[in-house]
């Protein structure tokens, strides 16, 4: 017999126990093979909190078996709308930092051919955006 903390104001502790321990529980309700007081005494709980969770048990059930609900088809428009946006301020920064000297370092830092030529760094509009046809 598991013996519970007592406070000094004589009263108990709460317990709280896990989803493994309520599972048992339940499940031994649902087998009927003992009476709903010999499963108080072996789980040291009061008849509503088995009856309870036997209750959850069966609501959440169909959960575990049956298949999730559609997931919602993502809308791609607010997506090419932003890609569109970054594209255009990239469109709009590049000259600027082509002058300032930090748009050719790209090709450098990531390890790229370095020729200079237009597919350095994005120069030509097709290297910068691949998912553009």
């Amino acid at each position: 017999m598991v013996r519970r903390k007592v406070k000094a104001s004589g009263r108990r502790t709460r317990r709280t126990h896990n989803a493994g321990f309520k599972a048992r529980g339940a499940l031994a309700a649902l087998r009927e093979d003992k009476t709903l007081g010999e499963l108080c005494e072996q789980y040291e709980l009061r008849p509503n909190q088995i009856t309870e969770w036997e209750k959850q048990l069966l609501e959440r059930a169909p959960e575990v078996f049956g298949s999730s609900a559609p997931e919602e088809p993502v809308d791609l428009a607010p997506l090419h709308a932003k890609i569109g946006r970054l594209a255009l301020e990239n469109d709009f920064l590049e000259p600027a930092l082509a002058k300032a000297g930090v748009f050719g370092k790209c090709v450098e830092d990531y390890g790229g051919s370095g020729g200079g030529g237009p597919s350095a760094c994005g120069s030509s509009r097709a290297a910068r955006t691949p998912w553009r046809k």
